[in-house]
């Protein structure tokens, strides 16, 4: 029985996919950092899939494994999703052909909001968004309506901002599958799988053999990956010569201050930088009407002199009030020397539109 009869037969052939179950070997570095895993069935035996994507390091991911090799592992996921909907099947006597993501946000902040200024990078957004995108696309095009429904719960203040950007390569019928759990979110999932399928963590019965609540025997639960699984080509000095990236001077002595102005609440300002000899110190601060004196200032982050020149810096800054929002380069330690230095810096506007079910209080 062919579950998924719109699939793409020319990528079944170049990606091999029919033997891909049996045949594929997972590179170690996905299999131990890259979240997820298979785990019971909903209420009316739909494969059930946990995604603990908030606890995924996406550059160090990136940093360890090409995006083909990435987008080859999901489709091993995607195939081993028909390989029990298959067993469902004829288990249960039914059709069945989709499958239920629980995906855990516990732990996705502004860390996720880096990007690569790689001038072989294709995508002008940040990378693990881009890499999510792609993966995205990947199952709209080669497994429509393989989500039945997308749960997703412990959604951050930043989920609006991170949906914005997803949204546009998710097509409407799997838009209106995610729903956002609330903050009783095991009793809601039990509206959906029996507590006998799922783990005693996600407010279930179930406990690997050794007593862990989590089920890390067959669910992955991300972290950092260590810098020993990095590609040793991946040299992060060489990527700062790209156009996209602004020129300043901080002369000797003094303090280079770049104001970007923040109109909507709950903005996220990001931003990379790096100095091309010595370092520089930076801080971030706000004011609420513009005012250019130290006194009506907001210290946000504290100015510390960082070594950019030898390790490119990035970071960003949930902006919970409008206002002018201030990147400070110090060089007032320095009575010798200018600092060139190079840096990119965006603002990411929450997402409003008619999707209401999406808010996050």
């Amino acid at each position: 029985m062919d579950l998924f009869g719109d699939i793409s037969m020319n990528v079944r052939r170049q990606m091999k996919l029919d033997t891909l179950v049996e045949t594929y070997i997972v590179p170690e570095v996905l299999s131990k950092y890259y979240p997820g895993g298979y785990f019971g069935f909903d209420k009316e035996g739909t494969p059930v899939f946990i995604d603990p994507i908030g606890q995924i390091d996406f550059k160090g991911l990136l940093s360890s494994a090409k995006k083909d090799e990435i987008i080859r592992f999901k489709a091993y996921l995607a195939e081993y999703a028909m390989f029990l909907c298959r067993n469902q099947s004829s288990r249960l006597d039914k059709r069945v052909d989709q499958v239920v993501m629980v995906m855990d946000m516990e732990g996705l902040g502004l860390k996720h909001l880096w990007k690569p200024a790689n001038t072989q990078t294709t995508f002008y957004l940040f990378a693990g968004v881009m890499l999510f995108n792609k993966i995205t696309g990947f199952y709209e095009d080669n497994y429509p309506e393989v989500m039945k429904n997308i749960l997703v719960i412990n959604a951050p203040r930043i989920f609006p901002i991170a949906y914005a950007l997803v949204k546009p390569f998710l097509n409407e019928v799997t838009r209106n599958k995610v729903k956002i759990l609330g903050v009783d979110w095991k009793t809601e999932l039990l509206e959906y799988i029996n507590e006998d399928n799922l783990p005693e963590y996600y407010g279930g019965t179930c406990r690997d053999p050794d007593g862990d609540p989590l089920w890390r025997s067959k669910i992955c639960y991300g972290g950092d990956v260590p810098e020993s699984y990095y590609h040793k080509d991946n040299n992060k000095t060489e990527i700062w010569t790209n156009e996209q990236y602004e020129v300043g001077c901080v002369k000797r002595g003094t303090a280079l201050k770049l104001n970007f102005e923040v109109e909507v609440p709950g903005s996220v300002l990001s931003w990379q930088y790096k100095s091309v000899d010595h370092d520089i110190g930076f801080g971030v601060f706000y004011s609420e009407k513009g005012s250019k004196h130290s006194k009506d200032l907001e210290e946000k982050i504290p100015t510390e002199r960082r070594n950019c020149h030898m390790i490119p810096e990035e970071g960003s800054i949930l902006c919970e009030k409008p206002g002018i929002y201030i990147l400070r380069f110090d060089n007032s330690y320095s009575w010798t020397r200018n600092k060139k230095i190079l840096y990119n810096v965006e603002i990411l506007y929450p997402f409003k539109d008619s999707d209401d079910h999406l808010d996050v209080s």
